[in-house]
């Protein structure tokens, strides 16, 4: 999805699943974890459809909703 609302790679850094800690029986960012990688809180966003994750790193979250598996679905293109 990056690929497509960042075509011109803006963003330098991207995390997946290796970058979660598991929580309360799921998996959550915590960007915390990430200041080694990131130099600063205010140079990152995070885009998820956790509230956990949300909650966790407020107010450097947006929530976006659950992809389910349309193809067609844009939800995310309307965040930015």
């Amino acid at each position: 999805m990056l690929n497509i609302i960042d075509p011109d790679q803006l963003i330098e850094k991207r995390f997946y699943r290796e970058s979660c800690k598991k929580q309360e029986g799921t998996w959550i960012k915590d960007l915390k974890y990430l200041k080694k990688t990131i130099k600063t809180k205010q140079e990152m966003v995070l885009v998820d459809d956790n509230m956990l994750s949300i909650e966790k790193n407020y107010p450097f979250a947006i929530e976006a909703k659950a992809f389910e598996g349309d193809q067609q679905d844009q939800a995310l293109l309307g965040i930015f």
